[in-house]
């Protein structure tokens, strides 16, 4: 690519070039206050879908315990009717007048008794799962509790590095302006167009001959050029803004 004369603005390439230099910093500074505000309002929303999943698991457990509890509470009303079937049963037996009468109140109990024995560890059982309930319960609320403690600081971070954020860009219109004033106004446009297809760097340094952009050599004749300061110079491949770092010997504007 074709390097590009200096069109006689005060300063010359070596100040346009740490104008450059220094601009880029800064708006990479300011491209990460961008992309700040730009995602913290999608990671907080995240967050929130994460403690929403907590609030639900809190509440199914509470509901899966409900029923269980109700479950227990029928299964010891039926324990109790069984209890008073087989003291009617005994009575019963006790006062049969015939050894066939003997024989049948005998057979009923003993079926009576067995019914009741499987309602025995069936209603066991539900206790058994009651207690887990209450354990994943505790657990879930304890899980839900720290979550929320965890996104209420999240919350006033993300209010706090927003707030900062806002802060630095609108400290930082009026050095940006005043840095692209020192620009001739056709070097301005070539650093805006370059920046924004060049992921936001538009100047990089040369070093050992190379790009350090793209990776693709600068040829001698364009070297000579970086070593005089004499114009300003791109890398024929990506179009990017070269410098020599030694020479130029810029210290960052941030």
């Amino acid at each position: 690519m074709e390097a590009e004369r200096d069109p006689g603005s005060v300063g010359g390439p070596r100040r346009h070039l740490t104008v450059l230099v220094r601009l880029q910093d800064l708006d990479r500074e300011r491209d990460s206050n961008q992309r700040l505000l730009g995602q913290t309002g999608g990671i907080v929303a995240a967050r929130a879908e994460l403690l929403d999943g907590a609030r639900t698991a809190v509440a199914q457990v509470q509901e899966a315990l409900k029923k269980a509890r109700l479950a227990a509470d029928e299964a010891e009303l039926e324990l109790r009717a069984h209890a008073e079937k087989v003291s009617k049963l005994e009575l019963q037996l006790n006062t049969a007048k015939t050894n066939q009468e003997y024989q049948a109140l005998q057979a009923h109990l003993a079926k009576v008794k067995g019914e009741s024995s499987r309602e025995e560890e069936s209603t066991l059982a539900l206790y058994e799962r009651i207690e887990a309930l209450e354990g994943d319960l505790a657990r879930e609320r304890e899980r839900l509790r720290r979550l929320e403690s965890e996104h209420q600081e999240f919350v006033l971070a993300c209010e706090r590095d927003r707030a900062r954020a806002e802060r630095e860009l609108a400290s930082t219109d009026e050095r940006r302006a005043a840095l692209l004033a020192e620009l001739p106004r056709d070097l301005r446009a070539s650093y805006e167009r370059v920046r924004a297809a060049r992921d936001g760097v538009a100047i990089v340094p040369c070093e050992e001959r190379t790009c350090t952009g793209c990776g693709v050599s600068v040829s001698a004749n364009e070297i000579t050029r970086l070593l005089a300061l004499s114009q300003i110079v791109y890398c024929d491949s990506c179009q990017r803004i070269l410098y020599l770092a030694d020479v130029l010997q810029v210290k960052s504007e941030t």
